[in-house]
């Protein structure tokens, strides 16, 4: 019984917040993804962003402002990535992105356009009185011949101080 209840668990599709992939979701279906560009010597890039100022907004705005800004943030990210790329909430105020099929080179330009188009936005807080610019930080990582996705994820995180 208590193998048949731990199978039947799966981890949430979805973030319940922002309505990108979960965490649970990137770590299932990334390291079929690193196997199959591994398999068909394919590049795939992941990034990671981390949204900095997001505790300071939770503090003296209150946690629904921050909640609003994540969702605003998600729906941002979910219109400038390709169909086949995963996006996904990585934690608290962190994102995730895997483009699969995609180079260094290529990825960065698609984290730049995201970049310039956040940081180039005032959200809203509330009932639009209050507008916020945000400042994010980011890293990317090409995954290396022979890398799971484990050692990918950490190597991202670890270059964007997370």
């Amino acid at each position: 019984m208590t193998g048949a209840y731990a199978n039947s668990r799966h981890p949430s599709i979805t973030d319940g917040l922002t309505e990108l992939y979960s965490f649970g979701f990137l770590h299932i279906h990334l390291a079929p993804q690193v196997a199959e560009a591994e398999f068909a010597e394919k590049p795939l890039t992941m990034y990671l962003y981390d949204i900095k100022g997001l505790k300071s907004i939770n503090r003296v705005r209150g946690y629904a402002a921050g909640d609003a800004l994540l969702r605003q943030i998600a729906g941002v990210v979910e219109r400038l990535v390709r169909g086949e790329d995963l996006a996904a909430r990585y934690g608290a105020d962190r994102f995730c992105v895997v483009l699969p099929d995609t180079d260094a080179e290529y990825a960065e330009t698609v984290l730049q356009r995201i970049l310039s188009v956040i940081s180039n936005t005032e959200f809203v807080i509330r009932d639009g009185a209050n507008l916020v610019h945000l400042v994010m930080k980011s890293a990317l990582a090409e995954r290396n011949r022979g890398e799971t996705a484990e050692a990918l994820i950490k190597r991202a995180a670890a270059g964007a101080n997370i």
